[in-house]
């Protein structure tokens, strides 16, 4: 499903959630040093994988860099409270994922006249 700025949420998540998993097992290495270690270089992947598919995605669909970069960055930001476990667990269905969707295409809606809005109009 697409919002109206073209981002397709699944799309974006799908690919960041994949290469999590994938690594996800490599940080399993006991000891608080490893597990910090290996939660930060994820948490770092997760959040420039996530971020990159969502511009990728939001300018594919037409929207503009300045507004891919206000909603992607917004949209990234919200996961920062979760676990890594919990970000493993995410999928586009997610109570989450629509949550931080609907809290960013809000925060850009609510932006001042000089900022880059989107289009609230009906296809």
């Amino acid at each position: 499903m697409h919002n109206r700025i073209g981002i397709s949420a699944p799309r974006r998540l799908g690919l960041a959630v994949l290469a999590a998993t994938a690594l996800a097992g490599c940080g399993q290495i006991g000891g608080n040093s490893a597990n910090s270690t290996f939660s930060q270089g994820f948490n770092t992947s997760f959040d420039k994988s996530t971020h990159d598919s969502c511009v990728t995605s939001a300018t594919g669909g037409g929207a503009s860099a300045a507004m891919a970069e206000t909603y992607c960055s917004c949209f990234v930001a919200q996961f920062d409270k979760l676990t890594v476990q919990q970000k493993l667990a995410l999928n586009v269905n997610s109570p989450e994922v629509t949550q931080a969707a609907t809290a960013c295409k809000a925060q850009l809606t609510a932006a001042p006249a000089s900022a880059p809005t989107m289009n609230t109009a009906q296809p």
